[in-house]
């Protein structure tokens, strides 16, 4: 019964894994700021084939993930130590590089303020 029921789920379409692997990239990236990395393992995690991830994610603009990045370490700047920010950016799947340009930007922009 199951499986009838989601065979015809899959056949009608609503039950569609590059949909819902495309909706959740976007939804990580625009909504939770997180990076590509942890994107990636949260798909694994959802079983999501590798080819599909690695396609979806070769769509995602570099601008926006280090935007991304300096959108958080600014957000953040006043409540967290750099190193509390750093370990929640990494958190988030961002590289220790991409960790210091953020706050590189997020101290030169307080400095502008």
């Amino acid at each position: 019964q199951r499986d009838h029921l989601t065979a015809q789920l899959m056949e009608d379409g609503y039950l569609n894994e590059y949909r819902f692997a495309e909706l959740f990239v976007k939804s990580k990236l625009n909504q939770k700021q997180w990076a590509p990395f942890r994107i990636e393992l949260e798909l694994r995690e959802h079983r999501i084939p590798p080819a599909l991830i690695r396609r979806l994610l070769n769509e995602v603009d570099p601008a926006q993930v280090e935007e991304n990045a300096r959108y958080l370490a600014k957000r953040w700047r006043a409540s967290k130590t750099d190193q509390q920010l750093i370990a929640a950016l990494q958190r988030r799947g961002y590289s220790y590089e991409q960790c210091k340009s953020a706050l590189d930007s997020a101290a030169a922009d307080s400095l502008d303020d």
